[in-house]
C-alpha cells in the first residue's frame, strides 16, 4: 500500500464540490476503462427502466360496433404481453377468435383477426394507439360489396 500525503493530491480546477483527484500514479487507460464501464452500466439501467415502463396492453378491452341491423354489438379483446410476445383473443357476436400477427412497438398496437363465415375466410386488420386505459385506432376488412371497409374503434380497459 502506498502512503500518500496531502501534497500528492490536487484540487480539480473549477470544482465546487471539493472532489480531489489523485495527481500521481494514475494510469489513463484504467481511468478510461472505468469510465466506459460506468457509462455501460448507466445505459443498461436506463434501458431496463424504459422497458419496465413501456406500454403494456395486457388486460380485457371492450368497445361497441354498429351491426348490419343498426344495433350496437359489444366486442371484447383479451390481450397478454409476455416475454415481448403479444397474444390474445377477440370475443364478439361470432364467438372467440385468436389474434394473429400481433405486435406492439412503443404505444402502437397491431393485430389481425381471421374468421370463417359461410366457408369464406374473412381477415380484419386492427391498429391502434395505446394511451393508458384506452386504445384508439381503426380496422380494415372486406365489406359487403368486396371493397375494403375501414372503421374506427375505441376500446377501454375493463381490467
Amino acid at each position: 500500500m502506498v502512503k500518500r500525503s496531502y501534497q500528492d493530491l490536487s484540487w480539480k480546477p473549477g470544482c465546487r464540490t471539493g472532489v480531489i483527484i489523485a495527481a500521481t500514479n494514475a494510469n489513463p487507460l484504467i481511468i478510461m476503462k472505468s469510465l466506459r464501464l460506468i457509462a455501460a452500466a448507466f445505459a443498461a439501467v436506463c434501458l431496463t427502466t424504459v422497458i419496465a415502463f413501456a406500454a403494456d396492453p395486457s388486460g380485457i378491452w371492450k368497445w361497441s360496433v354498429p351491426g348490419r341491423d343498426g344495433q350496437m354489438r359489444d366486442m371484447t379483446l383479451k390481450l397478454e404481453l409476455k416475454d415481448g410476445q403479444l397474444t390474445g383473443t377477440m370475443s364478439g357476436f361470432r364467438g372467440d377468435t385468436p389474434i394473429t400477427n400481433a405486435s406492439i412497438k412503443d404505444d402502437q398496437i397491431t393485430f389481425t383477426i381471421v374468421r370463417e363465415f359461410n366457408g369464406n375466410k374473412i381477415e380484419t386488420k386492427y391498429d391502434g394507439k395505446l394511451d393508458g386505459n384506452t386504445i384508439k385506432g381503426s380496422s380494415e376488412g372486406p365489406g359487403r360489396d368486396g371493397q375494403v371497409t375501414k372503421r374506427d374503434w375505441n376500446a377501454t380497459r375493463s381490467s
